[in-house]
């Protein structure tokens, strides 16, 4: 027995918050009938001290954690960690909203005090680190690319998407297409929650942890090339006026070579996309609903 409590003991000290009792006791094995009993030997031979507090009856390991009996008192705890996070980060934000204040400052000093070519790379440089503090603010920077055959059988087009903003929930994202000339074709901004829809409607209260996962997952596998379709109208497709633009429907059916794009924002918002050599642009023709 002695040597199970030291070896429970070593692993509370590589703790660095709280875990529940009962996950303690699954890690060891340790039987249920067999729990409360350990449960003695640990205050009975002064390994720990029991005490109680109004969340719940706890066992105090050392400054660094304790093992809660019950799930109520460890849920109160980790709600005050989170509290201690959250505020945290949100002094780190203030100090570097100040420090980015004062160098604007300082280079606004320096540009109206100098004009040689020296201070113009001294104002460069901190102009560079300006742009590093922002992008420190701005959490979120994820960037999604892939080459595809589009508006030209000799070079790829360059379809990209780019995640900005403090919060995966809140952030925007641009979708832009852009061919090998480096000429912008597409452009579509839209809400990053717009990748959620009916994706988790099978989940009652999704937390925001299920909600983020799910919008990565959707950004991560926007550009699949299982979008694409070629020709961009089939064959046995017919023009359907409540989906189809009649205006471009027979041009793209005519253009075997034509390439569609499809994807999904928001709810039912289901879009394709080709490229029209002879309008020289890309159009949506088809949209539901």
């Amino acid at each position: 027995m002695d040597k199970l409590l030291d070896q429970i003991l070593k692993y509370l000290d590589t703790e660095k918050w709280y875990v529940s009792y009962g996950s303690v006791c699954e890690k060891f094995e340790i039987p249920e009938p067999d729990r409360k009993y350990v449960l003695t030997k640990l205050d009975t031979d002064g390994y720990v001290d029991i005490s109680r507090t109004k969340t719940s009856l706890s066992i105090k390991i050392s400054d660094f954690g304790r093992v809660f009996i019950h799930e109520t008192g460890y849920k109160k705890e980790k709600e005050l960690e989170n509290q201690a996070i959250n505020s945290i980060q949100k002094d780190k934000r203030i100090e570097l909203f100040f420090k980015v204040t004062t160098l604007l400052l300082a280079i606004t000093t320096a540009f109206l005090g100098y004009q040689s070519v020296h201070k113009e790379t001294e104002i460069k440089n901190k102009t560079d680190r300006i742009e590093n503090l922002e992008k420190q603010l701005s959490r979120v920077d994820n960037t999604l690319e892939e080459t595809y055959f589009f508006s030209s059988k000799k070079s790829k087009d360059v379809f990209s998407l780019h995640m900005t903003g403090n919060d995966i929930l809140t952030s925007v994202i641009d979708f832009n297409i852009v061919t090998s000339t480096g000429d912008t074709i597409f452009n579509h901004r839209f809400k990053s929650e717009d990748l959620i829809g009916y994706g988790l409607i099978d989940i009652e209260n999704p937390t925001d942890k299920q909600r983020q996962d799910f919008i990565l997952k959707r950004f991560y596998t926007f550009l699949d090339e299982s979008n694409f379709q070629t020709p961009a109208i089939a064959k046995e497709e017919k023009l359907d006026d409540e989906f189809f633009d009649e205006k471009y429907f027979e041009i793209i059916k005519n253009q075997s070579d034509c390439v569609s794009f499809y994807y999904l924002l928001g709810e039912e918002y289901m879009r394709r996309i080709t490229y029209i050599k002879s309008e020289n642009k890309v159009v949506e023709f088809w949209s539901c609903c």
